[in-house]
């Protein structure tokens, strides 16, 4: 028994930290980022669909060790609220922080970060007591950010630790500029919604201090639907009103009694610029408002309206 021990804790230390096999490195062209994980270790890839979405998750069953990399987007006002928030996610007395410090990933990206180590204790349905250490590196992108999440049995943390290490170092995010493409899911933490990106549309997000939460605009730059939500205390007629006061003669309502979002809504035509746009508003949606503009160009109506109407049906609030 002891010589079967120790060959497998011979065969285990041999065993490459990162994998170099194609099918067990999580690799996302859209997001530039690729992640090794941990070689021999069961992997499980994902698709990105809201907030702190799972992407790809490694894991050693006998050990109960998981290694999991997620991505959100960046919905944090500065580097310090960010670094606040993410420490807000191990309360007390849940979690116990044991240490804590900057970091940045030293790669194209160059993304600053906070890594924070912790423990935390399970009591099972018989009151039986489990320990788990946790390792987690955050790091903050202009439009997304990006964690890998270790966890182990206290018991196991000795023989993991290096493998979690090499996890965290093998992370690489090859642009802090990702480029959303046509067809992929996404989600708005700051607008609290949810849609996918109209084919052959990007998505670009614009600073934190812009009144809109998202532009969806086509490589020709001629395509353009831009969505705003908001905090709102008003009612449907308030925000109507709200867009009369702002643009005057310039907006002209069609309908105040619209069919928009799954809820009732109104619809109008902004000519501004020498620019023409649909709007579309919703009334207030727990505390919120809707609106989707789309830029309107001329002999493309078919087009324009069968993309918006597309978009729309993907869209869902809340």
């Amino acid at each position: 028994m002891r010589t079967t021990v120790m060959a497998l804790a011979v065969l285990w230390a041999s065993l490459p930290a990162a994998s170099q096999d194609p099918d067990h490195i999580y690799t996302n062209k859209t997001l530039g980022v690729r992640f090794p994980g941990v070689f021999g270790w069961e992997v499980e890839k994902f698709g990105e669909t809201g907030a702190w979405t799972t992407l790809a998750r490694y894991e050693e069953p006998a050990f109960q060790a998981v290694v999991e990399l997620q991505a959100t987007p960046n919905t944090y006002p500065s580097m310090d609220e960010f670094r606040k928030l993410i420490r807000a996610e191990f309360p007390e007395p849940k979690y116990t922080i044991t240490d804590e410090k900057d970091v940045q990933l030293k790669n194209d990206a160059k993304l600053n970060g906070i890594r924070i180590e912790a423990k935390r204790r399970v009591v099972d349905e018989k009151g039986k007591k489990r320990d788990y250490r946790l390792l987690v590196c955050t790091y903050y992108g202009k439009n997304r950010v990006f964690r890998v999440r270790c966890e182990a049995p206290q018991i196991r943390w000795k023989r993991v630790k290096d493998r979690f290490e090499s996890a965290i170092n093998g992370l690489r995010i090859t642009s802090g500029k990702e480029v959303v493409q046509g067809g992929t899911p996404f989600y708005s933490q700051r607008g609290a919604y949810r849609c996918v990106v109209p084919d052959g549309y990007t998505v670009v997000l614009p600073s934190k201090k812009s009144s809109s939460d998202a532009r969806f605009q086509n490589r020709r730059r001629d395509g353009l639907i831009v969505v705003y939500a908001y905090r709102f205390r008003g009612d449907l007629q308030d925000h109507i009103d709200q867009l009369v006061d702002y643009y005057g003669d310039e907006f002209i309502i069609d309908s105040e009694d619209a069919h928009v979002l799954g809820g009732k809504g109104f619809t109008g035509l902004l000519e501004i610029k020498n620019e023409k746009w649909r709007i579309l508003g919703t009334g207030n949606r727990k505390g919120r408002v809707y609106r989707v503009h789309q830029k309107l160009k001329a002999g493309a109506q078919e087009d324009e309206k069968r993309i918006l109407d597309k978009f729309l049906k993907s869209l869902k609030t809340g």
